[in-house]
Formats: structure tokens, C-alpha cells, sequence
């Protein structure tokens, strides 16, 4: 075995085990802000959620504010590594399925952590890092998009809109989501998305 062939080092014990506590510690946070609201969890209870010390969790994080930051940065890293997987899997399948996959990534999340990001979005929270994420989905979903105008399923885009704008829908649902105080999407949610935008930018 050459030294280009040797697999990449584990993750020495230590690191993993820090790793895992944060994971525990950011889980436990979510429960306590659904339960509580994110202004009103209290440290302790996250602690004990954890099943960690207070200390411990200060070890990790400063005070709440990190807590929540790290929690949000967090969740939507994992937004877009699930809008990769899903369009992952996806590849080699007709344009309209990649489409699916791609809008239906976006939902799955949004069911997931729907308390968390409702309430993320209510108290208007690091408006700097829901830009970039946005920004992150919108070069994901042009990639997309530009699949299905070479497949002649999607029109021209002369003025490089047809992304935001789906993006847009997305957004728009989410958002009238959490003022209706719905608890989740209608299943229906990412096809009749796509019928909707197809209807606009479809060949």
C-alpha cells in the first residue's frame, strides 16, 4: 500500500467525543427552544437535556446567543447537505424528478426543524447567514435548472431569474406556514410547486 492509497486517520477519540456532546448538546437545545421558546429555554434545562453538566455546556458554548448561532449554522449546513444528497440520488433520472428531489429536500428539512426555523424566523436572527444560505440554495437550485434547459424542459433564462424565483415560492410557503401557525406543509406541497413554476418557466 502506497502513501496515496492509505485511507484518511479516524478522528482521534477525543475529537469524536466532542463532536458527539456538541451534537447532544445542539439536539437538546432545539427540544428546549420548541418547548420553550428560544428566549426563554434556560441553560440548566438544556444541560440536563443533554445530560451534561452547566459548566460543560459552557465549555462548548459562550452563552446563548453562541448557543443559538451555532444551533441555526448548524441546521442549515445540514439543509444543504440534504439538498446534495437528495439531487445526489437523483442524478440520471428525468429532469422533473431531479426538480422533485431538489423541492422536496427543501420541505423534508422544513418538517424537520420546523419550530426551530419558525422561530429563527419570527425573531429576524443573523439576517447576514440567511442571505448566504439562501445564496447556497439558489446556486443549487440554477444547477438544477439548467439540467432541465439542456433536457429542453426549461425555458430560457435570459435574465437569470428562474432560480431566486423558485426559490422564492419556497420561501413564500414557509413563511405563510408560520403565520398561519401550522404545524406542516401539505404533502402536496413540493409537486404542486413544481406544477406551479413549470407552468411559468416550462418549454
Amino acid at each position: 500500500m502506497n502513501a496515496r492509497s492509505r485511507p484518511a486517520p479516524r478522528p482521534r477519540l477525543r475529537e469524536r467525543l466532542r463532536s458527539a456532546t456538541q451534537a447532544s448538546i445542539l439536539q437538546a437545545a432545539e427540544e428546549a427552544f420548541l418547548e420553550a421558546g428560544m428566549d426563554s429555554a434556560r441553560m440548566e434545562s438544556i444541560a440536563a437535556r443533554a445530560g451534561v453538566a452547566v459548566g460543560t455546556l459552557y465549555n462548548y458554548f459562550e452563552d446563548r446567543e453562541a448557543l443559538v448561532g451555532a444551533l441555526v449554522q448548524d441546521r442549515r449546513a445540514a439543509l444543504l447537505a440534504r439538498i446534495d444528497a437528495a439531487v445526489g440520488q437523483a442524478a440520471g433520472l428525468p429532469f422533473e424528478k431531479v426538480l422533485d428531489a431538489f423541492l422536496q429536500a427543501l420541505f423534508d428539512h422544513w418538517s424537520a426543524h420546523r419550530g426551530l426555523l419558525a422561530q429563527a424566523i419570527e425573531a429576524g436572527r443573523s439576517e447576514r447567514g440567511r442571505r448566504a444560505v439562501i445564496d447556497e440554495i439558489v446556486r443549487r437550485a440554477e444547477s438544477v435548472l439548467a439540467a432541465g434547459r439542456l433536457a429542453g424542459r426549461v425555458r430560457p433564462d435570459e435574465d437569470g431569474v428562474q432560480a431566486a424565483l423558485l426559490v422564492g415560492m419556497v420561501r413564500g410557503l414557509l413563511v405563510k406556514d408560520v403565520a398561519r401557525g401550522e404545524k406542516a406543509l401539505s404533502v402536496r406541497g413540493p409537486r404542486r410547486v413544481a406544477e406551479v413554476f413549470l407552468g411559468g418557466a416550462g418549454s
